[in-house]
């Protein structure tokens, strides 16, 4: 069963201005843009950093505010690297890239919702995301994917 999580105003300005500053910083150093969908990319920043929030607000930690392209993770939850992955779709998958660096990630954690809320759905770890049997091709290239059945359920994590 998934978590809801509203994020309040103090919460949404924050995500806002990260979002932006993020965005900055990424095409400031030459990153190149890698989004997927028709959004505008400060939507996906938006939405991204919204379901770092919400997770962060749910395990009850601190969330990571390091302004750099990519960390590797967003989420440090009893001593795990904690890789959150957030999608409009309430049906979404969790997804990872081929060249995940796995070594900087202990676990990945799936977030739906659409900016200001949001719902924390599940998890896995990384050897059970970035299996060869898990790679998928959902028409915008081939990647590491597990439907939200196959993940651990959020309150198993935070148990």
């Amino acid at each position: 069963m998934s978590k809801k999580i509203i994020l309040n105003s103090a919460e949404q300005i924050v995500c806002k201005q990260l979002a932006l500053m993020r965005y900055e910083i990424a095409r400031a150093v030459d990153r190149k843009d890698q989004q997927i969908g028709d959004q505008p990319s400060w939507q996906t920043d938006e939405d991204g950093i919204g379901g770092e929030i919400a997770a962060s607000r749910l395990l009850n930690v601190y969330p990571s505010l390091i302004l750099k392209p990519d960390a590797g993770w967003d989420v440090m939850y009893k001593g795990k690297k904690i890789d959150v992955k957030t999608t409009r779709y309430k049906n979404g998958r969790l997804l990872a890239k081929l060249n995940a660096r796995d070594d900087e990630v202990d676990a990945y954690l799936l977030v739906t919702g659409v900016f200001p809320e949001y719902s924390v759905i599940g998890y896995a770890s990384k050897d059970s995301l970035l299996s060869k049997d898990n790679i998928i091709d959902l028409g915008h290239g081939r990647g590491y994917g597990l439907s939200q059945d196959r993940l651990i359920p959020i309150e198993k994590l935070i148990a």
